[in-house]
């Protein structure tokens, strides 16, 4: 796999419980790798059932584990990089399902089609709540930002705006 192993992109720092499957982001480097159920997709991958890596989202993959392998070992939350896994595997999953090539060099536009897929989802299909489509958004531009070396978030080159809170009742009453 060109230099990469799948250890390259796992996160030792982490403590698992007995049970649990180590993060890997391994999978992400497949078509339909982000798609496959996390206990599963090890097996997948090494049977050959998702097929070769895509060695041209190497360079993608890598600076995203980078990321999020800095934020733990700088204190952030496993919690936090579980919900940023989570939002970059939906990204995939989505790039994967339309077919569309994604590098470091591409990985801004395919963004900005899944921001709108998901708008549109939102919009007319009912299918995010206004707080999930924003927090997917959000969560997966700020890594993209972070890998791309931006100094202006990808989140503002797309229709998704932070929602209103709504006063608390409680609140109110006090």
């Amino acid at each position: 796999m060109n230099n990469l192993t799948f250890s390259d992109l796992t996160f030792p720092v982490l403590e698992y419980a007995k049970n649990e499957t180590p993060w890997d982001l391994a999978p992400l480097l497949y078509s339909g790798g982000a798609e496959a159920k996390v206990k599963t997709v090890r097996s997948k991958i090494t049977s050959g059932a998702l097929g070769d890596p895509l060695l041209e989202r190497v360079e993608l993959v890598k600076g995203l584990h980078d990321c999020l392998t800095d934020d733990l070992v700088g204190g952030g939350s496993r919690f936090s990089a579980n919900n940023k896994i989570g939002a970059l595997r939906k990204f995939f999953q989505w790039v994967d399902q339309c077919e569309r090539p994604l590098t470091i060099d591409t990985v801004a536009e395919e963004y900005l089609g899944w921001a709108e897929h998901l708008l549109q989802r939102h919009r007319v299909e009912g299918y995010l709540t206004a707080g999930s489509l924003y927090d997917a958004a959000s969560l997966t531009a700020t890594m993209l930002d972070r890998v791309l070396r931006r100094s202006s978030t990808l989140l503002y080159s797309t229709r998704i705006r932070k929602p209103r809170e709504t006063p608390n009742k409680s609140a109110q009453a006090i």
